[in-house]
């Protein structure tokens, strides 16, 4: 830190830069950053089999998928380099699931909760520490997904949870409302809360992100980022801001299906309770995530993965 001239905690935080958020403002303005793009020039000179732990630990929110991704895309610019990566779609399954996991029952309580609500995230964390799927090593099942499917009938739905699914499919935000009014627990309870404080307005569907739909959005991205300065800070796609996040999947049978905020966490739900399903190529499982790479040109490579908070 000397060598950079900075010193204690106002030094780190010009370091990592900040997010300024401006609810009601018009897009791009709403939204303020102070970051910088760390990554190439702290990957620059490196030895190609440090950078995706360098992306691991520079991206360490889900950084098991930052460190994938890396691995795809070396293996897309250069076949053989590196081993290739192995396992992908179940590494990336399992890793999405149990971030989905924590977030709602370590995030939800401490933000959607009134305040002093203690027994609310007694609750949540009994539920976590009950979880299969995030059983310590030494006592994890060889195959969690049917016990965490019980866990999640038990602990946070209060119902099957394909069920819960079924109905989410075929009502959205109505079956969430209705079931967050009928069931007890924990979660129904809180999400019933949360609702008061939704502003109704639904995302505009057709700006989700899926740039990796096809060849030509892929190359058009790759291109993007390769010679656009500034790209991969303030990113546009068809020239407008566009949303990523669990309810953006390639694979989503209804992706144009306007969700207000309050509604998006039902999609994360429902999203869970997909990836414990049994496989099924393109609907739930390890066949649910999308990701893939291709080589852009002479030894350079872009991969794409579908992860917790989006692509």
């Amino acid at each position: 830190m000397n060598a950079l001239g900075l010193t204690g905690s106002t030094g780190l935080s010009q370091l990592a830069g900040a997010l300024r958020v401006a609810p009601g403002v018009a897009t791009p303005m709403a939204l303020q950053s102070s970051r910088q793009d760390w990554a190439p020039r702290l990957a620059r000179a490196q030895a190609v089999n440090a950078v995706p732990g360098l992306m691991a630990s520079l991206f360490n929110l889900c950084g098991h998928a930052h460190r994938l991704c890396s691995q795809l895309a070396i293996e897309a610019a250069a076949p053989g380099l590196l081993p290739a990566p192995q396992q992908v779609a179940q590494r990336l399954r399992t890793e999405t699931a149990q971030e989905h996991i924590r977030r709602i029952g370590l995030d939800w309580p401490r933000l959607l909760a009134n305040d002093g609500d203690e027994l609310l995230a007694a609750q949540a964390q009994a539920a976590l520490r009950a979880c299969p799927l995030l059983a310590p090593a030494a006592s994890a099942l060889a195959d969690p997904w049917h016990a965490t499917l019980v866990w999640l009938q038990d602990h946070l739905l209060h119902q099957p949870a394909t069920t819960w699914h079924g109905a989410w499919q075929t009502s959205g935000a109505d079956w969430l409302l209705d079931w967050s009014h009928r069931h007890d627990g924990w979660l129904a309870p809180l999400l019933s809360a949360a609702r008061q404080i939704d502003d109704g307005v639904p995302l505009d569907p057709a700006s989700a992100l899926r740039a990796h739909a096809d060849a030509s959005g892929q190359r058009t991205l790759a291109a993007a980022l390769a010679l656009e300065p500034g790209f991969a800070l303030r990113p546009q796609w068809h020239g407008a801001c566009a949303q990523s996040g669990s309810w953006t999947r390639l694979n989503d049978p209804t992706p144009y299906r306007p969700l207000t905020p309050w509604a998006l966490l039902g999609s994360r739900v429902a999203e869970l309770i997909r990836l414990c399903l049994p496989d099924a190529a393109g609907q739930s499982g390890a066949g649910w995530l999308s990701f893939g790479s291709l080589a852009t040109g002479p030894r350079q490579g872009l991969a794409w993965v579908e992860m917790a908070r989006g692509l």
